[in-house]
């Protein structure tokens, strides 16, 4: 029996080694007792790693929490509070790789059933876990896309029950029969029988193995709608039927976009066959009725016409007529008295719709006979026009018109007018205005180009009638095309050229200059050109603009050019007279503004030789007491001999000028005999030479020369101007000259009455026994304090005369007063405080000494306001008296005087101090103090 038990362990080892699960046994403690070979094989952990302590639980489980809650169930079930358990871990194998084990665990028990340990046994599901994973994600995926799709889904079993419908189909459902339906209903128990027998026969075909696609117009709360309702059999694995799929969409939009694409391609078909009718050449009336007749066919339309409305003549112009409207061509031409239906007339109403047209420019539906009839009413007062059109409508039978406006550049320039069987939609009268705005496009281009034409030809007209030249440039600056090009140069000739190949290099270089500028740049550019054709200067104005393609890139020029020659030579001729005129207000200024008569000769001269283009000139003056002509000026001379030439009257050229007063003129220099002439050419290298006396009221001032190196031929523009320019001369000489001598006698005028003011002064000092050279000292030292306080030259001449005669009042006072040797009385100081004014009446009389007046009348006068005559008070005092009040006390305190000597410098200056503010200005005493130290 115990070898039986043996070898029945044996067994049972061998058994739990080589079982493909895995076993382990645990103790109380959860000691690993066993580990199989599965076990080994999936963790990676051998038995001697594991057997016999618990580690291998931190191996297996890392994650702390996670251990704690595996372990809590293995204890559970170790300690018999669990009998047995099933559960799915996550172990970490020896390798890290995780793998998902599903376990059966159960407690082991001692004999007396005590809890011994637990054994589990494991199965590695971690590869049907992933697939079940990936199943699972595949059927949510398939059950959102089955929610989420627009479609109306739903499962039908074989009786009709509805076994799954997503969200589309409910919505459907309630949009069609307003009948909710879910899972479970008998869908053809619940839509009414109109709608079930519609579903029913899709239904029973599925059944039986066929597909079904059916597509039904339905009317639904929200309008009319289109749906695509397929019915598909479902099969089971066992390839048996087992159901229905149905599927709704809603494909109203697709074929409302269907249908809308097939009206544009059916209008952009139209607008093509308007578009090459345009490019055929049409005239503009066979245009129109092109597009009546299209605008007919393509919309099926009853009637249509076509209108051009004269807003000026007020006039609308029928120009095109298709279908019913031909039937009252002969009321029309009857009426208006034409024959060609292109030029039908109708008045343009105030109170027509044609008129409310033009008003609102947008269309005008008619869509009621009642306004049709108000439409012919008001537009058509001829009665049997109307009548006829009325009849016309009423047989063709138009229940609406639309007046399609033609709009161009903000104006209504013509109308579509369209008559229908049918009222109209918007769509189609948006349609309609698309294709009336398309036609405005091509006629607005046909009119351009119509204009363009006779605008071409016009100028074509021109061109030929007018010396313009027109011409083209490449970037290469060769000419591509040209008109009315020079004679000189056949166009043939000129095409690819360039202007260095046809002109001279000067003339070319400027040329080309300039064009490149106005290709480089992009701006436009005007100039005048000359050029040398046929040996003879020819003047063009040029006008070059940049030519660009339709990038903006310069790909060229256009160039125009006039001649304008004689233009040229105009202007030169007027730029030369105002040039001239220039130099004589030039030459009038110098005369004018400055009395130096070599100034004033050097200026003339340098007009003389700029003006008439000579190489040097000179002015000869005329010595009146010597009878010689004296060199006074000159320019451009090379060398100084001619400065020191005295030539009598009548000798050398100059000299037979100035006797005769006549010109001479000397075209060759070189010809001549005179020795003269020989130096003139030798040293100065002259060969034209002129002289113009310079004559004066009649008197002879000198001679006016002027010198050319190379050959000159003078014009009597140039003569004229000489002429003008030596009179100018002499009248400078004649001036200057006066104005010297005038000058000189007034200066000997000046130093006489100085001389007398001077006499007058000196007697003064005598009679007033001042000390001898007062009057000499105060005006040094008031001259200086003026001249150092702004006072101007001028008025430095009127300070030193009024200096002179400060005391001239003092010739009225008696010399018993005077001379008086004791103190004068108060009656006797009236008389004394009395020589200012005796000094003001005296010199007021004299006009040359009145603005001399301040200083003999105010120098008595204090800042302080207490002198006389006046009392004057501060700034109300002459400057020029209150200097010299300073002047004249400092002078009298520093000379000997009978009642007293002479008082020191420093004690003069301190008095003089001591009245600043008081009897003297302060601002006087300043500089006086500045100027004694």
């Amino acid at each position: 029996m115990k070898h039986e038990l043996s070898q029945f362990s044996q067994y049972r080892n061998l058994i739990i080694q080589s079982v493909n699960v895995w076993l382990d046994v645990l103790d109380l403690d959860a000691n690993v007792v066993l580990w199989n070979k599965a076990a080994e094989a999936i963790s990676g952990y051998s038995a001697e790693e594991v057997v016999g302590h618990k580690k291998i639980w931190e191996w297996l489980y890392p994650d702390e929490k996670y251990r704690a809650v595996v372990l809590g169930d293995a204890f559970d079930i170790i300690q018999n509070m669990a009998d047995e358990k099933c559960i799915e871990t996550t172990i970490v194998t020896k390798s890290g790789e995780e793998r998902i084990i599903s376990w059966n665990s159960q407690n082991l028990c001692g004999e007396n059933g005590e809890p011994i340990g637990s054994v589990a046994i494991g199965v590695d599901v971690t590869q049907q876990y992933h697939v079940n994973q990936k199943l699972r994600h595949s059927e949510a995926n398939l059950r959102a896309v089955f929610e989420s799709t627009q479609q109306g889904a739903i499962l039908l079993d074989r009786d009709g029950i509805i076994q799954t419908i997503n969200k589309s189909a409910q919505v459907i459902s309630e949009l069609i029969f307003e009948i909710p339906v879910k899972e479970g209903d008998a869908l053809f128990s619940v839509y009414p029988k109109q709608f079930s027998d519609l579903f029913w026969d899709g239904f029973q075909r599925a059944l039986s193995g066929k597909t079904e696609k059916h597509e039904r117009s339905m009317i639904t709360r929200e309008g009319q709608k289109i749906f695509n309702i397929r019915y598909s059999p479902v099969n089971s694995a066992e390839k048996h039927i087992t159901g229905v799929f149905l599927q709704v969409e809603d494909i109203t939009e697709q074929r409302r976009t269907e249908f809308e694409l097939r009206e544009k391609n059916e209008d952009d078909a139209l607008l093509n066959r308007l578009n090459d009718a345009a490019n055929r050449g049409l005239k503009t009336s066979e245009l129109i009725r092109f597009a009546a007749s299209e605008i007919q066919n393509a919309f099926s339309m009853h009637q249509v016409t076509l209108s051009l409305i004269n807003t000026t003549k007020r006039l609308v112009k029928l120009q095109a007529f298709e279908h019913g409207f031909r039937q009252v061509l002969t009321w029309l031409n009857d009426y208006f008295g034409v024959d060609n239906e292109s030029d039908q007339y109708i008045p343009l109403m105030e109170e027509g719709f044609y008129h409310q047209l033009i008003q609102q420019k947008s269309i005008i539906l008619l869509k009621s006979p009642e306004e049709i009839e108000n439409f012919l009413w008001l537009n058509i007062k001829e009665i049997e026009i109307r009548e006829a059109f009325n009849q016309m409508f009423h047989d063709l039978g138009i229940r609406a018109i639309a007046l399609i406006p033609l709009i161009m550049d903000d104006q209504v320039v013509g109308v579509i007018n369209v008559g229908s069987q049918m009222v109209m939609t918007h769509h189609e009268l948006d349609r309609l205005q698309n294709i009336a705005n398309y036609f405005t496009t091509i006629l607005k281009r046909r009119w351009v180009e119509d204009a363009l034409r006779e605008s071409e030809a016009r100028f074509r007209f021109t061109l030929d009638h007018s010396a313009v030249m027109v011409f083209n440039h490449d970037r290469d600056l060769r000419y591509v095309w040209g008109y009315n090009i020079l004679p000189d140069f056949p166009l043939q000739n000129v095409i690819g050229k360039r202007d260095d190949e046809l002109f001279s290099s000067e003339d070319a270089e400027y040329l080309m200059r300039v064009k490149r500028q106005v290709l480089e740049t992009g701006f436009p550019k005007r100039t005048i050109v000359k050029l040398t054709l046929n040996e003879k200067s020819v003047s063009y104005d040029m006008s070059i603009e940049p030519k660009r393609d339709e990038n903006g890139e310069i790909i060229g020029l256009n160039c125009s050019a006039l001649e304008v020659t004689d233009r040229v030579l105009a202007e030169a001729k007027i730029h030369q007279r105002v040039e001239q005129l220039r130099a004589l207000r030039r030459i009038d200024e110098a005369i004018n503004t400055s009395l130096d008569l070599k100034f004033t000769l050097g200026i003339l001269l340098s007009q003389v030789t700029d003006q008439l283009s000579m190489d040097a000139a000179d002015v000869l003056l005329f010595d009146q007491a010597m009878l010689t002509l004296n060199f006074a000026a000159g320019r451009g001379l090379r060398s100084h001999d001619l400065e020191t030439i005295a030539l009598r009257l009548g000798h050398g050229y100059a000299g037979k000028a100035a006797l005769e007063r006549q010109p001479v003129t000397i075209p060759d220099l070189e010809k001549e005999t005179m020795n003269f002439s020989r130096r003139l050419v030798l040293e100065e290298g002259f060969h034209f030479y002129y002289a113009m006396p310079l004559i004066a009221k009649g008197e002879l001032k000198g001679v006016l020369e002027v010198f050319k190196r190379t050959e000159f031929v003078p014009d009597d523009d140039w003569v004229e101007f000489l002429m003008a320019l030596t009179s100018q001369t002499a009248i400078a000489v004649e001036n200057i000259r006066q104005y010297t001598s005038l000058q000189q006698v007034n200066l000997e005028l000046a130093l006489a009455y100085d001389t007398t003011l001077e006499g007058w002064a000196r007697a003064l000092e005598l009679r007033d026994q001042e000390t001898e050279g007062h009057s000499r000292r105060v005006i040094e030292m008031t001259m200086r304090i003026a001249k150092e306080m702004g006072f101007s030259d001028e008025e430095m001449i009127h300070i030193r005369r009024g200096t002179l005669l400060h005391d001239i009042g003092k010739m009225g006072i008696p010399d018993s007063i005077l001379f008086k040797p004791g103190a004068l009385n108060e009656d006797e100081w009236q008389i004394m405080r009395s020589h200012p004014v005796m000094a003001y009446r005296l010199l007021m009389e004299i006009p040359f000494l009145q603005s001399a007046i301040d200083i003999p009348y105010c120098h008595h006068e204090r800042w302080d306001g207490s002198g006389y005559p006046q009392g004057l008070l501060g700034e109300n005092i002459p400057l020029s008296a209150r200097i010299f009040a300073v002047v004249d006390v400092w002078d009298a305190l520093m000379s000997d005087r009978p009642y007293r000597p002479a008082w020191t410098r420093e004690r003069t200056l301190a008095y003089i101090r001591e009245q600043s503010g008081r009897q003297f200005d302060p601002k006087v005493v300043e500089v006086f103090l500045q100027l004694a130290a």
